[in-house]
């Protein structure tokens, strides 16, 4: 019950694998574009800032660390550390499509709903 209203909040999709480079050149840039290959998981999922740290750096200053995770249904299996992972859809903010990710490993918890993973933004 909890895992299908958990999977029901989640309004991202996404595909989820090993980055390669295409085989295919973008005439536009010159370049052969990264790629997912051979995905493990491709559909719903939610991304959300976790609890974050803090730390005092020069001049006494506050800097804030705020994680992001990313929530899979429980049914996801197969993801692991260092793979890409490509929003393609988002229910509540548009800017979120094609913002890429990679996994930094799980965020295990008993009685999860849903299947969690730290993730960091590729830029």
């Amino acid at each position: 019950m909890a895992q299908r209203e958990a999977e029901a909040g989640m309004h991202d999709t996404c595909v989820i694998g090993f980055e390669t480079h295409s085989t295919v050149l973008d005439e536009a840039t010159g370049e052969y574009p990264l790629v997912i290959s051979t995905p493990v998981y491709e559909g719903a999922c939610q991304v959300m800032n976790a609890g974050g740290t803090a730390r005092v750096v020069a001049g006494g200053q506050v800097e804030a660390d705020q994680g992001t995770l990313l929530k899979l249904p429980v049914k996801a299996v197969g993801v692991r550390t260092d793979m890409i992972v490509r929003i393609l859809t988002a229910g509540f903010d548009p800017d979120l499509p094609g913002t890429i990710y990679r996994v930094l490993g799980p965020a295990k918890k008993t009685y999860a709903a849903t299947r969690r993973f730290r993730v960091e933004e590729k830029v």
